[in-house]
């Protein structure tokens, strides 16, 4: 009995000091996992946190009032970064090329669509004739910055808020954004809609634009 408990003694004593030999060894190991392991999660933080910093927030804005100055549509980004964007118009879900599509005179005072087919015929300059808008094409939008797709003054109008249903009843104004680091999204304005709804008017875009080549 006696001879048993001393080879377990020794086997144990022979199991420690082998253990105790090689601390060093597995406290380096260990030490060395244990600052990989912080290394990746700082990085991964940094990461998420350089995201966010400069990650853009796009909305559109449509201001609809007698007291302003213009009735407009905005794209806004009211995020820290900036967005390159890309946006199409819908009429009744069908693509157009230009705002001109959705001009109707009888929301106007005077026939527009047909002095801005005039003025194009004769070659005079565009830039004075009303309603105005910018041309439907990708560009780049920084933080802070509203930049108007769509404008006219109220006194041109003979109802701004029958044009204003008008729009929310007609008209998607639908656009693809992307930030710095290549997060991407879709927004709409005009006719209220989900996010499924507008990723489906940007499909639809995609589909036409592509059978059109």
């Amino acid at each position: 009995m006696k001879r048993v408990f001393e080879s377990r003694y020794a086997k144990s004593n022979k199991i420690l000091k082998t253990w105790a030999d090689n601390l060093p060894q597995y406290s380096s190991l260990f030490i060395s996992i244990l600052a990989l392991s912080l290394s990746i999660w700082s990085a991964r933080e940094t990461r998420i946190h350089d995201r966010l910093s400069v990650k853009p927030s796009i909305s559109f804005w449509m201001p609809f009032s007698p007291l302003d100055k213009m009735v407009e549509i905005y794209l806004e980004n009211r995020g820290l970064g900036p967005a390159e964007v890309d946006y199409t118009v819908f009429l009744d879900d069908t693509k157009i090329d230009n705002w001109n599509k959705i001009t109707y005179s009888k929301y106007f005072i005077n026939d527009f669509t047909l002095n801005y087919k005039l003025a194009a015929a004769s070659g005079s300059d565009r830039r004075v004739l009303v309603p105005s808008w910018r041309s439907i094409s990708e560009f780049t939008i920084k933080s802070d910055e509203l930049v108007p797709l769509y404008y006219i003054e109220p006194k041109y109008l003979k109802s701004i808020y029958d044009f204003r249903d008008h729009l929310e009843s007609h008209v998607v104004v639908v656009g693809h954004w992307c930030s710095f680091y290549r997060d991407c999204g879709y927004v709409c304005g005009g006719k209220p809609l989900d996010d499924d709804a507008c990723a489906k008017y940007w499909e639809a875009h995609e589909q036409q634009t592509e059978a059109a080549r």
